[in-house]
């Protein structure tokens, strides 16, 4: 009987050492998925950081912004707008350029005209894009271009 209960015995702990073989190379096996998780998620973030000019380009979005702030150039964009012309939407995008995606409204065809003549005529609008228009009743429309906030200096 003794040696039965020692049998019994060591057969639970083959038992128990068995699983606890199994759970360690699970255990293995996601460090190691980790690890090569880890490993990826650095070699992309050191891809970004060397990228060339990627220092250039956020440093160049840095001083457009500081050089172009919404409320100048929205400021230049009413000073292009007669009595009867208004923006219905604005999306300044700033980038590499500063790129402008405009609403606008006119009370009557003639007013967005002009609208379109000073801002193509303009230093500072450049790449003027006339979108989608309506000129049933009230004309509304959609503008892009770009924003040069040095274009007219010496």
């Amino acid at each position: 009987m003794l040696l039965v209960a020692g049998i019994v015995a060591s057969l639970a702990a083959m038992n128990a050492s068995l699983a606890a073989r199994r759970w360690a190379h699970s255990a293995e096996a996601a460090a190691a998925e980790a690890r090569a998780a880890l490993r990826e998620a650095r070699e992309r973030l050191n891809e970004l950081q060397v990228r060339p000019g990627s220092h250039d380009v956020a440093a160049a979005q840095i001083i457009l912004t500081a050089d172009a702030p919404p409320a100048r150039v929205l400021r230049e964009l009413e000073a292009t707008m007669g009595p009867d012309v208004r923006l219905s939407s604005l999306r300044l995008g700033y980038r590499d350029s500063l790129s402008l995606e405009l609403g606008v409204e006119a009370r009557v065809s003639r007013a967005y005209d002009d609208l379109i003549e000073r801002l193509d005529a303009s230093d500072r609008f450049v790449g003027l894009s006339p979108g989608p228009e309506s000129r049933e009743g009230e004309l509304s429309a959609r503008l892009s271009a770009r924003y040069e906030p040095h274009r007219d200096l010496p």
